[in-house]
């Protein structure tokens, strides 16, 4: 009986363990062939949506010569999961040389975080407003509800349509640009609004202190706060 609970603690531990993922231990699509881009080894999604999350990576490769790489992890070994994904970038060789069009998302199922690495070669066609727009509409959404499987799908989608020059990919840049402005004014409107607040209490206060010295009984001397006083009787 000893034994087998020490065997289930061993188990249970080795789990653990491997959940968490170093970059040289990560598993990289390439062992399987040039036509895998996905690695996904703690399962987190299914491996019919892995399946379909390939197709769309090589016909994105297929039409734009860019390469998309797809990470779905529990956890990573480290802190800082910009340093994390650059690693595995840079290890993996993700994109052309000659064009450095690679694209690499991270997603780490366990610390609730995604990252996109883009290289340099790529930036004009997806700067970071746009990638940060695919993110908030297709992963943080449906990731919040546990669908990974339909985030991912989306992501890829969305991703497709851009580097792949679809006529759709117009409209989702218009988007992007619009709440891109919102996102860059939307601190400064925030503090505009709070000075102008603050102004107006200080007035306020002010006038309440000008007003608290004119006796009771006696009228201000100001003769157009005499009419006005005058108006109102």
């Amino acid at each position: 009986m000893k034994k087998i609970n020490i065997i289930i603690i061993i188990i249970f531990l080795t789990h653990l363990t491997s959940a968490q993922h170093g970059v040289s231990e990560l598993p990289s699509p390439k062992e399987k062939g040039q036509e895998f881009f996905v690695s996904n080894p703690d399962y987190v999604i299914n491996q019919q949506t892995e399946d379909s999350l390939n197709v769309v990576a090589q016909e994105i490769e297929l039409k734009s010569s860019s390469e998309f790489a797809m990470v779905i992890i529990e956890d990573f070994i480290g802190d800082d999961d910009f340093e994390y994904a650059l690693e595995v970038f840079k290890s993996w060789s993700i994109g052309k040389s000659q064009n450095d069009n690679g694209l690499l998302l991270l997603v780490a199922k366990k610390r609730k975080v995604y990252r996109f690495i883009t290289g340099y070669g790529m930036e004009g066609v997806l700067p970071d407003a746009m990638l940060k727009r695919i993110g908030e509409t297709y992963l943080v959404p449906n990731f919040q509800e546990g669908r990974f499987d339909e985030g991912m799908l989306k992501a890829a989608a969305a991703i497709h349509t851009i580097l792949t020059g679809d006529v759709e990919s117009e409209e989702l840049f218009a988007k992007t640009l619009q709440s891109s402005f919102w996102d860059r004014n939307l601190e400064n409107l925030i503090y505009s609004l709070l000075i102008f607040l603050l102004g107006f209490m200080i007035l306020k206060w002010m006038s309440y202190q000008i007003i608290k010295k004119v006796p009771i009984g006696k009228k201000p001397t100001n003769q157009r706060s005499d009419v006005y006083q005058q108006f109102r009787a």
